[in-house]
């Protein structure tokens, strides 16, 4: 993360737990204009409050993701 700070502004948000409160998280990620992660908890939830979501993973697990058109996911449009 340290390298991406002088070219993309990241915000880190004191006292937010993003382990144990999802509701939070929630909050704050719907104001969000993009979420980038890995496939996991915080993917899902994106793609379930509808913000754009951009899932970083490995190639051999494209396929068990992703839609026919090989570009969108069955489980988060």
């Amino acid at each position: 993360i340290a390298a991406f700070r002088d070219t993309f502004p990241i915000t880190e948000i004191p006292g937010l737990d993003t382990r144990d409160d999802l509701e939070s998280v929630a909050a704050v990620m719907s104001e969000l204009d993009l979420v980038v992660t890995i496939p996991g908890t915080t993917m899902y939830l994106a793609g379930a409050l509808g913000v754009p979501t951009l899932a970083v993973c490995h190639p051999s697990q494209l396929l068990q993701r992703t839609h026919v058109d090989g570009r969108t996911s069955i489980w988060s449009p």
